[in-house]
């Protein structure tokens, strides 16, 4: 097949192209910035003000959708970037005629105002699963890998400050998974029709809270 993949420049944008060239299939690359791997076709884009490329995107497919922030960042909000992204990506694969959608989300979004973050993920998910689409939803934990947020910056505070600070007292439960797991899922609902018109939760195998994440980090540092 012959893959959109949208916000393909992230952290598990690169282990998806990764995945995707491995078995095979076409990229084309929408992001603001060029992937770091080389593997696919790349077109320049942010998809919360550039018009898509309306003429390269009908010629693929499918779409994955793994746009996200994790905190606001200038004219990037959590609406512009998880809502509305979500939104232009369904009205540009009705109009190429695209039927398959794979949308990432996160295993704790859920209706809740108070969580801008939870709840845009869980305004996304609807959107999604009222598109009419032949859609997957993946819904991935903490994902760690090489080039990840949350092991980098506890490998980097453990060996710089003598104290770690947790929120409350660090019990909160937590099952990392592995980027390449995740990736791995994308290239599985992709090529798998049972996948279709279902929510799968992508997590890794083990319940850690968070001290013990903490220490196991430090331990191996």
């Amino acid at each position: 097949m012959k893959i959109l993949i949208a916000g393909a420049s992230g952290f598990l944008g690169s282990h998806v192209l990764k995945a995707l060239s491995r078995h095979s299939h076409e990229v084309l690359a929408l992001s603001r910035r060029l992937p770091e791997e080389e593997c696919c076709e790349f077109i320049a884009c942010d998809l919360t003000e550039d018009e898509l490329p309306l003429e390269e995107i009908r010629e693929c497919d499918a779409i994955v959708n793994l746009v996200g922030i994790k905190r606001v960042q200038g004219n990037q909000s959590f609406q512009s970037v998880h809502v509305d992204v979500t939104g232009r990506l369904i009205d540009a694969a009705r109009s190429c005629g695209i039927q398959r959608f794979i949308h990432i989300s996160v295993v704790a979004s859920r209706p809740d105002p108070r969580l801008p973050y939870h709840h845009t993920k869980w305004l996304a998910e609807e959107m999604v699963r009222e598109s009419g689409l032949d859609y997957t939803i993946l819904r991935p934990a903490v994902i760690y890998g090489p080039g990840d947020d949350m092991i980098s910056h506890l490998v980097k505070m453990i060996r710089f400050f003598p104290v770690f600070p947790v929120v409350g007292r660090g019990n909160s439960i937590l099952q990392p998974v592995d980027v390449r797991d995740v990736a791995a899922a994308v290239v599985a609902a992709l090529e798998k029709p049972i996948a279709i018109g279902k929510s799968y939760d992508v997590v890794g195998p083990e319940r850690l809270a968070l001290k013990e994440v903490v220490c196991r980090v430090a331990k191996a540092t």
